[in-house]
C-alpha cells in the first residue's frame, strides 16, 4: 500500500470477489498477499530461441492496439526492452486510489485496490490511455448512502491520447465516455475500461452497449455507434474489452442486466460485430451458445453452509435451480483467429458452474460450443484435502475442504465432477494459439481458488488442463518451431507465488517461485530503503493478468512487491526495477511498444520503463 504497509489476504476479500454464491465462493482476484522472486544481477541469457523473423511475420505490425496486444491475445511483443532501469515516463491515471483502498478496507476488511484498467494502448509513437476523473463517491464522506463499490457511477472514464517527442511523453486531446462499469453487486472489482485502435481510429466504450467513434489523432467523435434495437438505458453495458480483426471489423460482449438488482437474472447478452462502415450485426449469447441450458431449465446447485463439511455424504445430490440466461462473462475481450474465427466465453446468469467456450465465423454463425463441465476430476483427495471440521471460523474457505470420506476427484460443493467457472470479477480472455487451439483460465475454488487453465483444440475439442487459471490472459512464446505458454501460478491459501511456463501439452518448461520478502521504499533523499517484511514472509504475489513476452522469449510481468520484473526463457530473474510501495491489488497488464518501451501500471500511475534520449 502507499503508506508502505501491507498485509495476507483477509478471508473476507476471497469471498467478496466471485459473488456466486457470495456466501459459499471465494477467489483471489485481488491479487492480495505476494509474489516475486528476488533478482539476480543483470546478465544475458542466451537462448537458443528463433530469430524475431517468424515472430513478425505472425504480428503482421509491432503495434499494441488491443488487449493482449493483438486480436489472438498472445501478448507477444516485436521489441526487446533495453535500458530496463530508465524510468521514460511517469503519470498518475487513477486520481482515486487512496480512496479506493481506504473504502476496501471500510466494506470488506482488506486494504487493497479492487480496480481493472485498460491496457496502454501503442501505435507507433502515440500512446492511449484511460484517466479517471468525475467523483469518486467514499464510504467514510457518505456512510449511510450508496458508496465505494456501489457507486462507481459517479466517477467519470476519459479517454487520453499522448505522442512521443524528444524522449518526453506530451498530452493531446481527451475524450470523455459515457461508459459505467457493471454494478459493484455484481462483480466486486471495478471492470476495465477498454478501448481498441483500428487504423486512423480508436474506438471507446461508450453507455447502453454503444462505441465511440473517434479520430485518434484528434480526439474529435466520428460517430456513435449503437446497439440497433436496444433502448438506451443505464443497465446496458459494454461487457469486456472490443477485439479488432485484420480487416477493420469490431467484436465485443454487450450484456443487459435488470434494472432493480443485478443478481437477478440477465435481459439479454450479445456478442456485437461492427464492421468499418458503422453497420452493426448483433448475435445473442442464447443463440450462440448451442447447448446450453436455457435461462428456464434447471442447474445443479451447491450444497448450503448447515450441510458442512462438504460433501454432506458420499452420495448427496445439492438442490437444483434457474439456470438463467447465458450471457457474457464480465471482463472478457474476445479473441479472433487468423481465419476469422471468433471466440467468447458464456456463462449461465445465476449459475457459472454452466460455462461455455463459444465459436462463431465472421458473421456471428456458431461453429462450436463447448462446456467446462465434466473434464475435471481432481477435486476432494487429489487438490482439495479431506477435513471433519470447517477450515475457518466465517466459512470462507470452506469449499476448499472435504468431509472424510467423500468421493475421490469430486467438488465438495456440488459431490460433481469440478466445473470450471467464469467470474466476474476477472479479466481472463481466451487466447488463440499457434495451433489454432484455444486457452481460456476458469475459476475453480476447491484447488485454492487457482481456478484451472482449458486447452481446447480447434474443433472445441478438450485437450487439457492446467491447475491454474485464476483471472490470467497468458502470454505464448513461440520458438524453434513450437510454441510456450506463460502463466501467473500463485498459491493463495499457502502463501506460495509462482511464474511457470508451459509446453504445449500444459506441462510444465519451469517454474519461478517468489522469494522476495522484503517491503521497500523511497526515503526523502531518493534513497531506496528496504526491510523484511512479517506479513509476506514466503514473499509476494505476482500481480498480473496479461504478461507481455519479447521475441527472445524474456517475459515481463508486475508484482504485488511494487518491483517489474524480467525474466529469462530459462525462468530465472534477469532484472527488476523499483515502482512503488507494496500494495494488494487488481491485476494489471503490460504492454510493449516497437521502440522497446515497456508501460506498466503501479498504484494508479502508469510507468513507462526503457527507451532512450534519443527517442
Amino acid at each position: 500500500m502507499r503508506n508502505g504497509s501491507s498485509s495476507h489476504p483477509s478471508i473476507s476479500s476471497f469471498t467478496r470477489r466471485v459473488g456466486y454464491p457470495v456466501a459459499i465462493a471465494a477467489c483471489a482476484a485481488a491479487c492480495h498477499g505476494g509474489g516475486a522472486g528476488d533478482a539476480d544481477p543483470p546478465a544475458s541469457d542466451p537462448s537458443s530461441r528463433t530469430s524475431t523473423a517468424h515472430h513478425d511475420d505472425h504480428r503482421r505490425n509491432c503495434d499494441w492496439d488491443q488487449w493482449g496486444g493483438g486480436p489472438v491475445h498472445s501478448g507477444e511483443s516485436c521489441a526487446t526492452v533495453d535500458h530496463f532501469h530508465r524510468i521514460a515516463a511517469r503519470l498518475t491515471f487513477d486520481p482515486f486510489v487512496e480512496q479506493e483502498v481506504a473504502d476496501n478496507e471500510v466494506q470488506f476488511g482488506d486494504p487493497g485496490l479492487s480496480v481493472h484498467y485498460q491496457v496502454p494502448l501503442l501505435i507507433d509513437d502515440d500512446v492511449y490511455l484511460e484517466l479517471k476523473a468525475g467523483t469518486y463517491t467514499s464510504c467514510a464522506a457518505v456512510p449511510t448512502g450508496p458508496c465505494g463499490i456501489n457507486a462507481w457511477d459517479s466517477q467519470i472514464w476519459i479517454e487520453r491520447a499522448f505522442h512521443w517527442s524528444h524522449g518526453t511523453l506530451v498530452a493531446d486531446w481527451t475524450f470523455a465516455s459515457d461508459w459505467k462499469p457493471e454494478p459493484g453487486r455484481l462483480t466486486f472489482d471495478e471492470a476495465a475500461f477498454q478501448p481498441t485502435v483500428v487504423g486512423p481510429f480508436i474506438y471507446v466504450p461508450g453507455a447502453s452497449g454503444s462505441l465511440h467513434k473517434l479520430d485518434r489523432r484528434t480526439g474529435r467523435e466520428l460517430a456513435t455507434i449503437r446497439l440497433p434495437g436496444v433502448a438506451e438505458d443505464p443497465h446496458t453495458f459494454v461487457a469486456g474489452g472490443i477485439a479488432a480483426d485484420a480487416h477493420g471489423n469490431l467484436y465485443y460482449n454487450a450484456l443487459a442486466l435488470a434494472a432493480d438488482n443485478p443478481r437477478r437474472d440477465a435481459r439479454a447478452g450479445w456478442l456485437v460485430k461492427v464492421r468499418p462502415d458503422d453497420t452493426v450485426q448483433m448475435a445473442s449469447f442464447s443463440a450462440i451458445a448451442v447447448g446450453a441450458p436455457a435461462a428456464t431449465d434447471l442447474c445443479v446447485g451447491v450444497f448450503t453452509f448447515a450441510q458442512t463439511p462438504w460433501p454432506p455424504s458420499p452420495d448427496a445430490v445439492p438442490p437444483s435451480a434457474l439456470c438463467g440466461t447465458q450471457r457474457p462473462a464480465i471482463g472478457v475481450t474476445p479473441a479472433i483467429g487468423p481465419d476469422g474465427t471468433v471466440i467468447t466465453i458464456s456463462t449461465a446468469h445465476l449459475n457459472p458452474n454452466y460455462t461455455f467456450v463459444v465459436a462463431v465465423d465472421a458473421d456471428l454463425a456458431p461453429i462450436w460450443t463447448t462446456s467446462l463441465r465434466d473434464q475435471l476430476h481432481d477435486g476432494c483427495g487429489v487438490l482439495s484435502p479431506s477435513d471433519a471440521t470447517p477450515a475457518d471460523t466465517d466459512g470462507s474457505f470452506l469449499s476448499t475442504h472435504c468431509r472424510v470420506g467423500a468421493k475421490l476427484g469430486v467438488d465438495p460443493r456440488t459431490n460433481l465432477p469440478p466445473a470450471g467457472m467464469a467470474n466476474d470479477g476477472g479479466t481472463a480472455s481466451p487466447v488463440i494459439l499457434p495451433d489454432g487451439g484455444v486457452l481460456y483460465g476458469a475459476l475453480t475454488d476447491y484447488n485454492q481458488f487457482r481456478g484451472h487453465l482449458f486447452k481446447l483444440d480447434r474443433h472445441g475439442r478438450h485437450a487439457g488442463t492446467y491447475d491454474f487459471g485464476w483471472d490470467i490472459t497468458p502470454a505464448v512464446a513461440r520458438h524453434d518451431g513450437t510454441y510456450s505458454i506463460i502463466t501467473k501460478d500463485n498459491f493463495y491459501l499457502d502463501g506460495r507465488f509462482n511464474m511457470t511456463q508451459l509446453d504445449p501439452q500444459l506441462h510444465r518448461e519451469w517454474t519461478l517461485e517468489a522469494t522476495n520478502t522484503q517491503s521497500c521504499h523511497r526515503d526523502a533523499s531518493g534513497q531506496l530503503v528496504c526491510v523484511e517484511d512479517p506479513d509476506h514472509a514466503t514473499g509476494f504475489e505476482w500481480c498480473i493478468n496479461a504478461p507481455a513476452v519479447d521475441p527472445r522469449g524474456v517475459v515481463y510481468t508486475n508484482s504485488e512487491d511494487g518491483w517489474l520484473y524480467k525474466i529469462s526463457p530459462r525462468g530465472r530473474v534477469l532484472d527488476r526495477t523499483f515502482l512503488g510501495e507494496p500494495l494488494s491489488a487488481g491485476y494489471t497488464p503490460i504492454s510493449i511498444d516497437r521502440r522497446g518501451r515497456l508501460f506498466s501500471m503501479f498504484a494508479g500511475d502508469l510507468f513507462v520503463i526503457g527507451g532512450d534520449d534519443r527517442d
